[in-house]
């Protein structure tokens, strides 16, 4: 049962639990935007490759993992929409969000990969691309709540911090 202002013995509060969101988009958001800058740091001085196979391969991959990802975020997201509890509901959201920056995050470090072995610019913007796409899917409870299609008193719990899961 949730219980608003309540102190949960783990911490296990609305709060905790944007904040532990907010951790996991950081530290991936953080992984491709390093690794890419270190990418494109190093790869200077690469001559493009002239067939430009690895920009399909690239362009093609972040297609395919796109919408891929968007296709079991949505599937994800209907079960949790399923679940009986605000807490369960939570945490499979939580999964189903992991997924989907999962599928960005790989699709832009393969490009930026790509880059760095041929040099040419069109992988480097796909992977622009996908990493932008991925830090525009940063976490809020406005989000969360619509996703969820959570009931009203539901949303009203999500928006306290202080409501114990």
């Amino acid at each position: 049962m949730i219980t608003p202002n309540a102190q949960g013995s783990a911490g296990n509060t609305v709060g905790a639990y944007i904040r532990n969101l907010w951790i996991v988009y950081t530290a991936m958001a953080f992984a491709v935007l390093s690794a890419s800058a270190l990418l494109f740091i190093i790869s200077e001085g690469v001559t493009a490759d002239t067939q430009g196979m690895y920009v399909y391969i690239g362009f093609g991959f972040a297609m395919i993992s796109g919408f891929g990802g968007l296709f079991v975020f949505r599937q994800l997201l209907v079960r949790a929409q399923e679940q009986r509890t605000l807490s369960s509901k939570l945490d499979a959201y939580m999964k189903a969000y992991i997924v989907i920056l999962a599928t960005f995050e790989g699709a832009a470090l393969l490009n930026m990969v790509l880059y760095f072995i041929n040099g040419d610019s069109g992988n480097f913007f796909v992977g622009l691309a996908m990493t932008v796409v991925m830090l525009t899917r940063y976490p809020s409870k406005v989000q969360i709540g619509s996703a969820l299609q959570l009931s009203d008193r539901e949303q009203s719990q999500l928006m306290k911090d202080d409501v114990v899961l």
